[in-house]
């Protein structure tokens, strides 16, 4: 009953603080709201007006209800916790009793019976923790308690010759400890080392083999890639040397060596003496000229043609002479096979591939047999 009155007065004490500053708060903001008007007749202020006042008188009275239900509460937990003292105090039996009760004689002089039997019973439990820690030590932690305990004994009670040798039995036995775990860590650190060193040296092992392997399989890749550049090289090459070619095996073509790697050209081919166009215009263009014309335009695309040729084929020419052969009949009225063309170009003469007007214009010589 007294715990539930200490929590509903603890509970209200905030609330019952907060709506009194809550409802001056609102009553504040009404009379500034109306100013001169008669605020102290409106309903609502009179009724927030009631209800700070109901807080303002509950909340000295909870203040109240709270401080006297804490002082009863604290006496009944001190009853509580004295008579759960008592149970624990008639617990102890043998040694542990007369511990307590030498104790407890002890300290009820100098403080309260409550006080002195709290303590009591706090010394007795360490006491029987220390009995039981001693009783755990092995032969050598016990030898070295012995020596420390017969060394405090003469200067302290029991009670604190027991309490110090024992800290200090702890205190060296870990430092024992913490040197031997150092000992083992350094050997175990050592042992690590010693297998990093012979993981990394079979690591360069492998990456000294992995090397040689990768070496190998690039110098593999770069034959294969080479020989694969070759081949398109040489493949290239034949393709543009191909018209050449032809010319070679039909006897075609001769070459003069002027030194350097740098020739003379004569072609010799049958004049076809016929032409088709780039486009509709080059056609209609044709289409539009005497035979003269016709013939001189046809020519000398057969002769572009034919010169493009050596050219795809980059060799360092001087000096092309094309001669373009067909049936020619004498004043006797024989026939035979003679120049019906022959057209002279500089190997550096620069024209507009495909455009046999601009190969005409850039020929040094163009000759053709009268009535072509």
């Amino acid at each position: 009953m007294v715990e539930a009155i200490l929590f509903i007065s603890i509970l209200l004490l905030p609330c019952l603080f907060l709506s009194i500053i809550y409802y001056t708060f609102r009553m504040w903001l009404m009379r500034r709201e109306y100013q001169k008007h008669p605020y102290q007749e409106e309903s609502t202020y009179q009724k927030w007006q009631k209800h700070r006042r109901f807080a303002a008188f509950a909340l000295p009275i909870t203040f109240i209800l709270c401080f006297v239900s804490s002082l009863i509460q604290h006496d009944i937990d001190q009853n509580e916790l004295e008579a759960k003292l008592l149970v624990k105090a008639e617990s102890y039996t043998g040694e542990n009793k007369s511990f307590y009760d030498s104790k407890f004689s002890e300290l009820k002089g100098s403080m309260g019976e409550s006080k002195a039997r709290k303590k009591a019973i706090e010394l007795t439990d360490k006491n029987i923790e220390y009995k039981y820690r001693i009783d755990g030590f092995n032969d050598e932690k016990r030898a070295f308690f012995n020596e420390k305990f017969n060394e405090y004994k003469n200067s302290m009670d029991e009670f604190s010759a027991k309490e110090k040798a024992i800290n200090d039995t702890d205190e060296e036995f870990d430092k024992r400890d913490k040197e031997l775990q150092k000992k083992y860590d350094d050997q175990k650190q050592y042992e690590e080392w010693i297998a990093w060193q012979q993981s990394e040296k079979e690591k360069a092992e492998k990456a000294e083999l992995q090397k040689k392997y990768d070496d190998q399989a690039k110098y593999e890749e770069w034959i294969a890639w080479k020989k694969s550049e070759e081949e398109k090289a040489n493949a290239e090459k034949n393709k543009k040397r191909a018209g050449l070619n032809r010319l070679e095996e039909n006897g075609q073509i001769q070459y003069i060596n002027l030194g350097n790697d740098t020739y003379n050209i004569i072609i010799t081919a049958p004049a076809k003496l016929d032409y088709s166009g780039n486009n509709f215009t080059d056609l209609i263009n044709y289409a539009t000229q005497d035979k003269h014309e016709r013939n001189i335009l046809s020519s000398a695309k057969q002769c572009m043609e034919l010169v493009q040729i050596v050219q795809d084929a980059e060799l360092n020419v001087n000096n092309y002479t094309i001669n373009l052969t067909g049936d020619v009949v004498d004043g006797k009225g024989y026939k035979y096979i003679d120049n019906v063309v022959i057209c002279e170009i500089s190997g550096s003469a620069k024209f507009v591939r495909g455009d046999p007007y601009s190969f005409y214009n850039k020929c040094s010589r163009y000759w053709t047999i009268k009535g072509l």
